[in-house]
């Protein structure tokens, strides 16, 4: 049998300065800076939504990140 490999990344949301390793992304007028090591291991597209009791919820096709 195989064996199965998995990734395991990290995502936050802070409020930072842009830094030479960053791309700047502005997504319905808010500017998003997204390291680009980082962008090799996101999926295409990441929704960004926000819960009441629970704060900012990312997700995408295959996952959902987490709250923060």
């Amino acid at each position: 049998m195989g064996k199965e490999k998995s990734v395991a990344s990290e995502y936050h949301l802070e409020i930072d300065d842009k830094k030479d390793n960053d791309d700047l992304f502005v997504v319905k007028g808010i500017p998003i800076l997204v390291q680009k090591e980082s962008q090799e291991k996101r999926h295409e597209s990441i929704a960004l939504d926000f819960n009441q009791a629970m704060g900012y919820e990312r997700t995408s096709a295959e996952e959902t990140y987490r709250y923060n």
